[in-house]
């Protein structure tokens, strides 16, 4: 492919630099052009002078042919026209002449090359010229190197900034072009003769694409923490902080604590598995779980922990010291008492264990039928239970309190209690008193009238009732009736016997407690008089004969 212009001649060639954009430049008034083959990325060009009588296959042109009317047309790689001529971006304007590679469009184009040159300059005399190099990307360009070629007419005396000029080129190496930046060189030169001096100048660079990977390394850290003194009987919280001291993330951070014999969790498990997910370096976090212990006792346990990418770690070991009170009562009472005489009861609460015991509370169920006459200052007595709040228990402390009972009733009489405390099993205690209850009997007679007319009968109540608080045995009753008595009938909870003026009622084999019996006799009157009815009863308790008289008068 050939570069192509009107009204140009060659004044120079120029070989091919692989990588590079060409451009050439003339002065003194002669106008320059440049014919190129572009292959691979590189230029091979050549350039001559023009004078007004000079012409090439597209026209013609002065030597004061202005540089924005050169056009470059395209030329494949043997010098023949392509069939349609297109025009390279940028083109040459005014003093200035510009390249864009590698597409020619500025736009599409990594490296903008632009050079500035006077017109023309006296032969002998100092003048400068400048070269401009911009990165049109985004992206830093690595290795920039830009080449002038120094014509042998051309004397150079200074550069800025510093090129190495050797060979008939200067040469500046740029290193890194940052993005959208531009680097300006400048170069002092005399020309040393007379014509059309040409300069070329080519870009080389290199374009990286670079990726960054980030080489992190998380560690694990663990640590464990549990109440160092605690009561049996209360769930305590476990808690396990891990952090990751590393750098990245430590990902799937999972926490394993085997518990020891005795200790689980509230749901029964003794395997504990905590999961944190993902830890940054230098982030902790913490969790916590609730345990309880079968018992008092020191409980050592430790865990681990583990991470994605094999990342472990374990924690120093802990103890915890579970304490607890246990409680003891004694109890004693009368073993022998009379009904209705107080049973002393003393009761002593004790706590042996190493824990104190709150709200610690002793209580006694009452007997059936028992009493309650006497007790220790604070107690709380219903007609069920007596109470006393003996509040905290301290380890080795012991507590004492009385209590007097009365009961009536005859026999073995149990008394229970029990103690109690927070964190503190219950006990019980029992105290058997026998109670020695007493018959009493109460014999009452009574007639349905006190005046009876003679010869009609007349009926007497015989009643009787053990008021005592045990029951009485074999108990006999006799009734007898004065002369000019009939005796018309007997009977009732018992039979009878009637001999002459006697009646004898079989006996009562046992009357207890509250018990009644009944019995009737009838008579009736002969005569007018008045007449007494003795009656007279007997018993195991009651050897010694109880009578009871009941007067009738019995009138005509």
């Amino acid at each position: 492919m050939t570069l192509r212009s009107s009204s140009v001649s060659t004044s120079e060639v120029f070989t091919k630099r692989p990588g590079a954009l060409l451009i050439g430049l003339a002065i003194l008034g002669a106008t320059s052009c440049a014919t190129g083959r572009y292959s691979d990325s590189s230029y091979e060009g050549s350039g001559r002078s023009l004078t007004s009588n000079d012409s090439t296959e597209t026209g013609s042109s002065s030597s004061s042919e202005s540089l924005d009317d050169i056009t470059l047309g395209l030329m494949d790689a043997d010098g023949a026209d392509e069939s349609t001529p297109r025009t390279l971006e940028p083109m040459v304007a005014g003093r200035k002449t510009a390249l864009a590679f590698p597409t020619g469009d500025k736009r599409t184009s990594a490296v903008l090359l632009e050079k500035e040159m006077p017109a023309e300059v006296i032969l002998g005399a100092p003048f400068e010229y400048r070269i401009m190099v911009e990165n049109l990307t985004d992206r830093a360009l690595d290795t920039v190197r830009v080449t002038d070629q120094i014509p042998a007419s051309l004397a150079v005396s200074s550069t800025e900034p510093k090129a190495d000029v050797a060979g008939g080129y200067a040469t500046w190496n740029l290193g890194v072009l940052p993005a959208r930046s531009t680097k300006t060189l400048v170069v002092r030169a005399q020309a040393s003769s007379a014509g059309a001096v040409a300069t070329c100048a080519s870009v080389a660079y290199e374009s990286s694409l670079c990726s960054t990977t980030t080489v992190v390394s998380p560690s694990l850290q663990v640590a464990l923490s549990a109440p160092e003194v605690g009561l049996a009987c209360d769930a305590f919280d476990l808690t396990v902080s891990v952090t990751n001291s590393g750098t990245g993330d430590a990902r799937d951070v999972v926490v394993i604590d085997e518990l020891p014999e005795g200790l689980t969790t509230l749901t029964g498990q003794r395997r504990i598995e905590m999961e944190f997910g993902t830890l940054a370096g230098a982030q902790t976090k913490e969790k916590s779980v609730k345990v309880k212990a079968a018992g008092q006792g020191s409980y050592t346990h430790n865990a681990r922990a583990e991470a994605k990418g094999g990342l472990q770690a374990s924690a120093a070991s802990i103890q915890t010291v579970l304490r607890a009170p246990i409680l003891t009562l004694d109890m004693s009472a009368t073993e022998k008492v009379t009904a209705g005489r107080p049973i002393e009861t003393v009761l002593t609460v004790a706590n042996t264990g190493n824990a104190v015991s709150d709200k610690t509370t002793v209580q006694v169920k009452l007997p059936q039928g028992a009493k309650v006459e006497s007790s220790t200052e604070g107690a709380r007595a219903t007609s069920t239970f007596v109470k006393w709040d003996v509040g905290a228990l301290e380890p080795g402390e012991k507590r004492t309190f009385n209590l007097g009972l009365t009961s009536n009733m005859s026999g073995s009489v149990v008394t229970e209690a029990t103690a109690a405390g927070y964190c503190a099993d219950e006990v019980t205690a029992t105290a058997r008193s026998e109670v020695r209850g007493l018959p009493a009997l109460l014999l009452e007679v009574r007639d349905e009238s006190d005046l009876i007319i003679v010869g009609e009968p007349v009926s007497y109540v015989i009643e009787i009732t053990n008021q005592g608080s045990a029951p009485d045995l074999n108990i006999g009753i006799n009734c007898q009736v004065e002369d000019g008595i009939e005796i018309v009938s007997a009977g009732g909870d018992a039979q009878a016997t009637v001999t002459g003026k006697e009646i004898q009622f079989t006996q009562i084999p046992s009357l207890a407690p509250g018990e009644m019996v009944s019995l009737r006799v009838t008579v009736k009157s002969t005569k007018e008089l008045n007449s007494r009815f003795l009656v007279s009863l007997t018993s195991d308790d009651m050897t010694r004969p109880v009578t009871e008289t009941e007067s009738t008068r019995f009138v005509q």
